[in-house]
């Protein structure tokens, strides 16, 4: 008998951040600068747990399964 999945939902892995007291945005990613760090100083967060400025949108959006962590935002 097959086995069929359908994932019906993405949310950022979070709470370890939200712990520490870091700044989280609307949806729970992770608010980050243009230098990828967190609102605590020496921190910094990267990846798909991370909201970034969208370029041509210009305000923080969060993209799950994006290649966030390898894109860096020129102020």
């Amino acid at each position: 008998m097959p086995l069929v999945e359908f994932p019906t939902g993405v949310r950022p892995n979070s709470e370890l951040a939200d712990e520490a007291g870091i700044v989280l945005g609307n949806n729970g990613a992770i608010s980050i600068n243009s230098n990828m760090q967190t609102s605590v100083l020496n921190i910094y967060s990267a990846g798909d747990c991370v909201e970034h400025k969208h370029l041509v949108l210009g305000e923080d959006i969060w993209i799950p399964l994006a290649p966030s962590a390898n894109k860096r935002q020129e102020s």
